[in-house]
């Protein structure tokens, strides 16, 4: 995967952007996947607004070719979390 410094399509410089209401995106979603606990994981697309955030969908067993914060399984952990679910 090719790590970009720019938007492809716009131009605009995306290094170092901060998200913002992240910590009350991630909480809403972890109370959410608390309240589907029979979904081992999911892959959210959400879109961030000015008051908060919009799932678009979740995702269960999504793709984990798509590992856009460093190599998600380098983490022993994760790596035997998603064997234990058959993901990998």
């Amino acid at each position: 995967m090719q790590e970009l410094s720019v938007h492809p399509d716009t131009g605009v410089e995306i290094t170092g952007t901060k998200l913002p209401h992240w910590e009350y995106v991630t909480s809403k979603l972890l109370e959410v996947c608390r309240e589907m606990a029979y979904i081992p994981y999911v892959g959210w697309d959400i879109v961030i607004t000015e008051r908060g955030f919009t799932v678009i969908e979740g995702n269960n067993y999504p793709d984990l070719g798509h590992q856009y914060y460093g190599p998600l399984l380098v983490d022993p952990r994760v790596r035997a979390f998603y064997e234990a679910h058959g993901a990998l």
